[in-house]
């Protein structure tokens, strides 16, 4: 069921032509009899997929197409399909009476409300984003991500400490990101934002890696800057590990 399109084929003369509308109450009710359809019975059914009773719209079905209870009430009432999102008064979206209705924050009908909508709704519902992008980017469920993050203890599978980069408005530490496989798509394992930086920018190549580590582990002691400068030379012909398997081969021949 789409949450907010209007069908643009039923007029305010045929909704008023089959239904009543109770402003006080909120309901709606079958003017016409027959064909399965008996006068003065109420209409709509809460939508099943909300985990919420409480939280549940009330689509109403007509003519084969679906709409929410609470646009429908509007456009009865008014002759115009609203702008904008409906909100309930007393937070329970199946009181459709008219006073329970009001506009939400932004205008639909402008690229920037509707941005500006989903901005809002996102922060004010991180973990259902997260799940849904959880669920598209990776195949996860939120459920599965929390095997994995207390698999961990919480910690980088790197470096084995936890995340400390904060989110883009720095109000809270970041996730671990979920690392897989480009090629394959499998998942590896939570990483921390900066072990992820280095696997991504080093294209997944562990030889790159190593080469690294080795560099890294070389330059922890004093070297002269010649021994560098010699490196830069020739490191467009031999990997690093190389350069210093034959640096050590040179030291070890001149000792001996």
């Amino acid at each position: 069921m789409k949450p907010f399109y209007n069908p643009g084929d039923l007029s305010i003369e045929r909704l008023r032509a089959l239904v009543n509308y109770d402003p006080e109450t909120g309901y709606f009710t079958w003017k016409i009899h027959g064909h399965g359809l008996r006068q003065g019975l109420p209409l709509g059914t809460l939508d099943k997929r909300s985990n919420r009773k409480t939280r549940a719209y009330r689509w109403i079905r007509l003519e084969g197409n679906p709409y929410l209870a609470q646009r429908l009430a509007y456009f009865y009432v008014h002759g115009e399909w609203p702008p904008r999102y409906i909100r309930f008064a007393d937070g329970n979206p199946d009181n459709c009476a008219i006073a329970n209705l009001k506009f939400g924050e932004h205008d639909f009908t402008t690229k920037e409300g509707r941005n500006a909508h989903e901005r809002a709704h996102r922060a004010a519902n991180p973990m259902t984003y997260r799940a849904r992008d959880l669920r598209k980017d990776f195949g996860l469920t939120a459920a599965q991500y929390q095997t994995m993050f207390v698999a961990q203890g919480g910690l980088c599978a790197c470096c084995r400490r936890p995340e400390t980069a904060l989110n883009n408005k720095r109000t809270r530490v970041k996730w671990l990101a979920v690392d897989h496989n480009h090629e394959t798509g499998a998942i590896r394992g939570l990483l921390c934002q900066s072990c992820n930086h280095v696997v991504g920018h080093s294209k997944e190549n562990p030889e790159t890696l190593e080469s690294a580590a080795a560099y890294l582990r070389y330059h922890g002691k004093p070297k002269c800057d010649a021994t560098i400068i010699q490196f830069k030379q020739v490191r467009h012909k031999q990997t690093y590990e190389e350069f210093m398997a034959s640096r050590q081969a040179e030291e070890s021949g001149s000792v001996a």
